[in-house]
């Protein structure tokens, strides 16, 4: 029985798998430095000159160099094996990250359908505290006022207060709308326990279309590999 490899054989494998790799890597010295671990712990002399070890690794690249260049064992001769996991991948995955890409790769357009979830809207809004009975205070009390809003409502993701997304449904361009909302006592913001009268003119809107063609798709999958 073989005398198990010395690790003092490290730096001449590295210097031919550096040689071959057209650079020095971390991978490669640990690639290296398990296939002679592996040898030690079996008492196999390394580099082989036969085909009675058969080494099996599980990943490719710059690790696998190092091993090949330690034990001289190869795919071509059949003693050197790559065995990846396969992955697997069901259909909910494959459809979310086409529906990713979709959303990545977007146009957005104008259009004149009653807004909906998922639109951008373009509208000035401004609000102010008002009573109970929707008076407003003697002091005038300003919540937002913004021009040329951009403002998308999101089912998931509502604005505060609670119920702000719904008021923006089912508008067209040039509507104006007026509407009381209250924020909950036991909430977090300034404003809880307090209504507010949100006054809003709707300028315009735009909708997300997902054209999405097949090359589009290629260049972005090839991106995330």
């Amino acid at each position: 029985m073989s005398e198990p490899v010395s690790m003092i054989d490290l730096q001449a494998i590295l210097q031919v798998s550096s040689a071959r790799h057209k650079h020095l890597c971390p991978r490669q010295v640990l690639g290296a430095r398990i296939a002679l671990a592996g040898a030690a712990v079996l008492r196999l002399e390394l580099p082989r000159t036969d085909k009675r070890l058969l080494v099996i690794v599980e990943t490719d690249g710059c690790f696998a160099d190092g091993v090949e260049v330690a034990t001289a064992c190869t795919v071509g001769h059949r003693t050197l094996r790559v065995e990846e996991e396969a992955l697997e991948v069901d259909e909910a995955q494959v459809e979310a990250r086409l529906e990713a890409n979709r959303e990545q790769h977007a146009g957005w357009t104008e259009v004149t359908h009653p807004s909906a979830y998922g639109d951008m809207l373009n509208i000035d809004v401004k609000s102010v505290l008002v009573t109970e009975d929707g008076a407003e205070n003697a002091e005038e009390t300003v919540v937002l006022n913004e021009t040329d809003w951009d403002v998308t409502p999101d089912q998931e993701n509502p604005i505060e207060p609670a119920g702000f997304d719904e008021e923006l449904l089912g508008l067209k361009a040039g509507d104006d709308k007026e509407f009381i909302l209250a924020w909950p006592a036991e909430g977090q913001s300034i404003h809880a326990g307090k209504r507010a009268r949100f006054a809003g003119h709707f300028k315009h809107q735009v909708a997300q279309m997902k054209r999405f063609e097949a090359q589009t798709l290629g260049r972005a999958c090839a991106r995330h590999q």
